[in-house]
C-alpha cells in the first residue's frame, strides 16, 4: 500500500528553495570578490615583512569560471631607480626565483666599480674591478604560503558574513549582488 501525505507548507518550502537557488550563486560570488579584494590589500602590506624587494611585487585578482578566482603575485616591470642603479623589477624577480651564485660581474666602463658608502662602511674596498655574485635563495614558497593563509582566512570570514558556515551569517548585507570592485 502506498501512502502520500501533502503538508500544507509544501508551497512555502518550494518558494524558499527557489529563492535559495537564485540567490546562493550571487552570495558566493559576492563573498569571493570581497574576500579577494581584502586579501589583495592585506598581502600587499604583509609581503614586505619577508624582504625589501617584496614591496615591488604586484598582486592582481584574476577570475575564472562562475565562482573561481586567482591571486597572482608577479614582479613589477624592470626600471632602474636611484643613483646606485637599483633595479626594482630585477630585485623582485630575484627575490621570487632566487639566484645561482658564482657569476662574475665587471665594470661597464672597463676600469673600476665604485661601491656604495654602506658597503665601504662594512669593510669592502671602495673600488673593485670584478665581483662575484653570491647565491640567493628563492622566496617563492614563503610568498605562496603567506598569500594562501591570508586568502583562506579572508574567504572564511567573508563566507560567514554571507550566511554560510556552521552557525550561518553574522551580518548579511542587504544586497545579494556580487561586488563590482574587481571589474
Amino acid at each position: 500500500m502506498l501512502s502520500i501525505r501533502i503538508d500544507k507548507r509544501v508551497n512555502v518550502q518550494l518558494d524558499v528553495a527557489a529563492i535559495y537557488a537564485e540567490s546562493l550563486p550571487n552570495r558566493i560570488e559576492a563573498a569571493r570578490s570581497v574576500a579577494l579584494e581584502m586579501s589583495k590589500k592585506e598581502v600587499k602590506s604583509k609581503l614586505p615583512q619577508l624582504g625589501r624587494p617584496a614591496k615591488y611585487l604586484i598582486v592582481q585578482v584574476e577570475g575564472f569560471g562562475p565562482v573561481g578566482a586567482n591571486l597572482r603575485v608577479s614582479p613589477q616591470k624592470s626600471s632602474r631607480s636611484g643613483r646606485s642603479g637599483y633595479d626594482r623589477g630585477l630585485a623582485a624577480t630575484v627575490f621570487l626565483t632566487g639566484r645561482r651564485g658564482g657569476r662574475i660581474i665587471s665594470a661597464k666602463s672597463g676600469k673600476f666599480m665604485k661601491l656604495r658608502k654602506e658597503s665601504v662602511a662594512k669593510g669592502y674596498p671602495p673600488y673593485l674591478r670584478t665581483a662575484r655574485l653570491g647565491k640567493l635563495k628563492s622566496n617563492k614558497e614563503d610568498v605562496r604560503n603567506t598569500v594562501k593563509q591570508i586568502t583562506l582566512a579572508n574567504l572564511r570570514k567573508s563566507f560567514q558574513r554571507q550566511g554560510f558556515g556552521a552557525r550561518g551569517g553574522v551580518s548579511r548585507p542587504g544586497l545579494d549582488a556580487p561586488s563590482q570592485a574587481g571589474i
